[in-house]
């Protein structure tokens, strides 16, 4: 991927695919209850999309200081939603606007859903701004509810001003050179009386080298 990033609204229709993410099983390794999370690998190549094996999830340190270090079990995609033309279809356009050239693509797809409510604070990125140690990385925002916050900010250096901030709107798609830039996203927090959500997908993509996927989101 040559450019720094690309941000797209993509005109297909995933109304089917957020019906997936009511029942997203909770991510136990982040405490306070507002995350839940699924996690699978696929490869992309002339032949198609294929899921990969199933495998724990490990990152290093040194892209999460928080969880880096710990293998950690998530339950794969359902394969209902993996099944859907429109899940395919969207896993194919992360892959073309990703610019890798190769055979094949390895892209991990970690289905997400962060919750907020009076007085309780969701984050989308709780090690704050950071790279994920890939060579392209997508945020695909598939519906929110009532909230506000959660603006997605990339950087060229970690520590200097946002070259782009940006609210993400269900549909819109952002493919991110993870090798350049560093990103973050602020925050959610309700906006009427409730409880407000973002669903979102995070694709990270190397080009296919098989064996361990060893860093992450």
């Amino acid at each position: 991927m040559e450019q720094l990033f690309t941000l797209q609204r993509l005109d297909f229709d995933v109304s089917e695919i957020r019906t997936y993410f009511a029942s997203l099983p909770a991510d136990q390794y982040t405490p306070g209850g507002y995350r839940t999370r699924r996690f699978d690998r696929f490869k992309l190549s002339a032949a198609g999309l294929a899921k990969l094996p199933h495998q724990d999830f490990y990152q290093s340190s040194d892209y999460n200081p928080k969880l880096g270090g710990i293998v950690r079990s998530y339950q794969p995609l359902a394969d209902e939603l993996t099944g859907l033309a429109s899940f395919a279809q969207l896993l194919q356009t992360f892959a073309r606007l990703s610019g890798l050239r190769g055979e094949a693509v390895e892209i991990g797809v970690h289905q997400l859903e962060i919750s907020c409510s009076e007085g309780h604070l969701g984050y989308p990125a709780p090690e704050g701004i950071h790279q994920d140690g890939f060579q392209v990385i997508g945020i695909y925002v598939v519906g929110v509810d009532n909230l506000q916050g959660g603006e997605t900010l990339l950087y060229r250096e970690k520590h200097g001003k946002p070259i782009l901030r940006w609210t993400l709107d269900p549909g819109e798609l952002l493919v991110i050179n993870d090798r350049e830039l560093f990103h973050y996203t602020s925050p959610i927090r309700v906006q009427q009386p409730g409880r407000g959500v973002r669903d979102a997908f995070v694709f990270t993509a190397n080009v296919f080298a098989g064996g361990q996927y060893n860093t992450a989101a």
